[in-house]
């Protein structure tokens, strides 16, 4: 798998805000592949599980997240030869924790009938 797409939006450090921005950089992200989905970790202290928010919007991945000093989204996108399958997500100790299950989708052959 190519992780390019999502290595890029990791490494840019253009967070946008909900309001004013008031972070002075994103939360630290890291990316991990195994053979069946991707690992991404952002590290988010001093904020609890119901305010986080995590979308799915086609090839990409938003993640919403504030505490009592500030508000943050950040966007990953998957190469765009994946799709998702399937998005589990955990915070524990400050650690949010997302496991992307994403496939190739196989090409099939569409039967073409006679009129």
């Amino acid at each position: 798998m190519n992780h390019d797409c999502l290595n890029q939006e990791i490494n840019q450090n253009t967070p946008k805000s909900h309001t004013e921005a008031r972070r002075q950089s994103p939360p630290k992200a890291r990316l991990f592949q195994s053979q069946d989905h991707w690992l991404l970790q952002l590290a988010l202290p001093n904020v609890k599980a119901e305010d986080v928010r995590v979308e799915e919007r086609g090839q990409e991945v938003y993640i919403y997240a504030e505490n009592e000093q500030e508000r943050f989204e950040r966007k990953f996108q998957l190469p765009s030869h994946e799709c998702f399958t399937k998005i589990e997500a955990e915070l524990s100790k400050g650690l949010l924790t997302l496991k992307i299950y994403a496939t190739t989708p196989e090409s099939k052959n569409i039967e073409v009938l006679s009129a």
